[in-house]
């Protein structure tokens, strides 16, 4: 699991972004691997001070005293129902429902403003059937919780602590058990371990792809360089989203699961996540939550979608007859809560997004809070459907002729209705990439998904021009991403059959025609999987994708990686990128075998910008945890969805927000 660190790249021109930088590390046992950060502790290390099952607990850490554990209540039998303000110290001093442990981190507010850091706080029991809730309080109020389904740990980091905390861990199952906690003091120099910068130029293709693996050309280019923040956003996640408001406040969706690996998966929760603090603390704000939304139910494949103007902010969910739409303008504190029925009774892979009414259409919107047209696409597995509300998301109506078929136009032969997020484009065009499938020549009746495309609509979806972004780099995945400037350019990206690296069209003139091809992975890169993309200003785009740089696929140790590419001027002929390994080096976010969907991951990520101040925002998983142990040298990976050889059990939510570099987008 990471904590909040910074990565540092070298190479793309810009001005430092405003923020707070903050860079916990983690000791030695620390998940996300045997190593996320060295800490480095001021003065000789103290003594590990453990303080018992007494109430209350209590312990003192700081740059003398590096760790304190303490050894939790046992518990007879429990199973609580109830949140963890019910069981306050006040309500609770003799530890009945919660156990209570008080915290000192032993330093003055003014440590931090020379060092990155704060407090580790982590919870572990040994049985996987029980399950321990970990929240931190600081007068009175919440500032770390993580309440995870995961097997055997909960975990927060506390950046720049100071003073002290209530650690109060709620049993919500706990079957004659107790816990282990560990809080731990981690410290660094600003800046200390960054990651090094790759600032290259992309490789063209104006033909098919060559059999010899193609790679980027370093540069010397020096600049000012984009530096990240990534944190553990307290829970697991996978398939995660992002959407952050006018204001920064940030909303993180995902499914909560134990992990699709298990032996007995727990059941996919939908949990919606917010933070007002630049993605520091994220408390859970899940419309289920609400009794005055009760009709949003639990389910999987959840998707976050923040309108950039309004802060309109919509939650999507699939059940198993139809969609349900959530959406709120007060930030997350009340929602309402629409259905849409399945056309088919199976519905996938869901994405939503808002637009401006195009010039001559003649489909006012209702709702004067909200002057765009909302648009959700799905896949209905015999096509893509896809719907339009006009008041804002309280109806959805579909739009008219589906942009795509779930079966092959030419040959009858069923193929997929998946596609990438809809989008739209300054002037309201509506935007959905797919990969189209084919029947091989040599191989009737054989299909295989590999021709990237994209429809795009000029009246709300009431028609769609379909167009191939590229007939000769064909897809090895079956998802591709597309984004749009705020000039109207088109940017598309996917990853090739042949080498499994990220490819990137661009289109000037609404997706009528695309530039070649251009790969444009960091040197050294040797497979990538997941690839999303985001745009701002003109030619400015940031691409977020995991990635390997060990080439042998039987390699089921061979580590992967999460990483963010910038472009100030992606419409060039040759281009200038720069990219950011996010995760710490030797501590990889996943090992194994990625074929879509990836274990841990499943299958998307999202990237997004702020609407504040132009920064981008990105989602990652963490399946190598330390529950797992799979980021040490020769640790075992995973065989794609079999679990076969496999340890990759967790999949821990990220959040990652740039701190500095350039801005792709100018604020307000």
């Amino acid at each position: 699991m990471i904590a909040v660190r910074e990565g540092v790249p070298n190479g793309l021109g810009g001005e430092p972004m405003s923020s707070s930088r903050r860079d916990p590390r983690t000791h030695a046992r620390r998940a996300f691997g045997a190593l996320i950060l060295v800490i480095l502790t001021i003065g000789p290390p103290g003594r590990a001070v453990t303080a018992g099952p007494a109430d209350p607990g209590a312990g003192t850490i700081g740059p003398d005293n590096p760790e304190v554990t303490w050894d939790g209540q046992h518990f007879a039998a429990m199973r609580t129902f109830f949140g963890p303000d019910l069981c306050s110290p006040e309500r609770d001093p003799d530890n009945v429902l919660c156990d209570h442990f008080t915290l000192t981190v032993d330093v003055e507010p003014s440590y931090w403003e020379a060092h990155e850091g704060g407090a580790r706080v982590s919870v572990e029991w040994e049985q996987p059937s029980n399950r321990f809730h970990l929240h931190v309080f600081r007068d009175g109020e919440v500032v770390a919780s993580s309440v995870t389904v995961t097997t055997r740990m909960n975990e927060v980091v506390i950046p720049r602590a100071s003073g002290t905390y209530e650690v109060r861990v709620t049993p919500e199952v706990a079957r004659g058990a107790g816990y282990v906690g560990t809080a731990t003091f981690v410290s660094q120099e600003p800046g200390a371990n960054a990651n090094p910068s790759r600032s290259y130029h992309g490789v063209r293709t104006t033909g098919a792809v060559p059999d010899e693996e193609p790679q980027s050309t370093p540069t010397g280019h020096a600049a000012l360089p984009p530096r990240f923040q990534i944190v553990d956003v307290g829970r697991n996640a996978q398939e995660p989203t992002i959407g952050v408001d006018p204001t920064g406040t940030a909303f993180y969706a995902a499914v909560a699961v134990d992990g699709v690996t298990t032996p007995a998966p727990g059941q996919t929760r939908t949990r919606l996540l917010r933070s007002t603090d630049d993605g520091l603390v994220w408390q859970d704000i899940s419309p289920a939550l609400a009794p005055d939304v009760a009709a949003h139910q639990f389910t999987f494949d959840p998707f976050v979608y923040v309108e950039d103007q309004s802060g309109r902010v919509f939650l999507v969910d699939l059940t198993m007859i139809g969609s349900q739409v959530s959406f709120s303008d007060d930030g997350g504190e009340t929602f309402e809560t629409v259905h849409i029925d399945a056309v088919t009774g199976i519905d996938d892979r869901p994405s939503l997004t808002s637009g401006p009414v195009p010039e001559g259409v003649p489909r006012p919107t209702l709702d004067p809070a909200f002057p765009e047209i909302v648009y959700y696409c799905v896949n209905h597995i015999t096509h893509t459907g896809c719907f339009h509300s006009l008041d804002g998301g309280r109806t959805f109506l579909p739009t008219g002729e589906p942009p795509f078929a779930g079966v092959n136009t030419a040959t009858g032969a069923l193929c997929s209705a998946f596609t990438g997020d809809v989008q739209t484009d300054v002037d309201g065009r509506v935007l959905l990439p797919r990969i189209t499938c084919v029947e091989l020549a040599d191989e009737p009746g054989t299909v295989e998904l590999e021709v990237p495309e994209i429809a795009v609509s000029e009246d709300a979806g009431a028609t769609w021009t379909r167009s191939v972004v590229s007939e000769t780099v064909l897809s090895g995945s079956a998802f591709s991403q597309v984004a749009a400037d705020a000039d109207g350019n088109l940017f598309y990206v996917w990853i090739d059959a042949r080498h499994r690296l990220p490819y990137l069209a661009t289109s000037t003139d609404h997706g009528v025609t695309w530039s070649d091809p251009l790969m444009f992975g960091p040197p050294g890169l040797r497979e990538a999987a997941l690839p999303t993309i985001v745009a701002g200003d003109r030619g400015r785009i940031a691409v977020t994708f995991i990635g390997s740089r060990v080439s042998d696929e039987t390699d089921f140790t061979r580590p992967w990686d999460s990483y963010v590419v910038m472009s100030t001027n992606a419409l060039d002929e040759d281009p200038l990128f720069v990219s950011t390994m996010t995760n710490p080096r030797g501590d990889p976010v996943y090992r194994g075998e990625c074929s879509e969907p990836c274990a841990g991951f499943a299958d998307f990520l999202d990237i997004q910008l702020s609407p504040l101040d132009g920064s981008v925002w990105v989602t990652a998983v963490d399946a190598c945890t330390r529950i797992e142990a799979c980021t040490t040298d020769g640790a075992p990976g995973v065989v794609h969805l079999t679990g076969e050889d496999g340890a990759v059990l967790d999949s821990r939510g990220i959040a990652i927000r740039q701190v500095a570099g350039p801005a792709l987008a100018a604020g307000p």
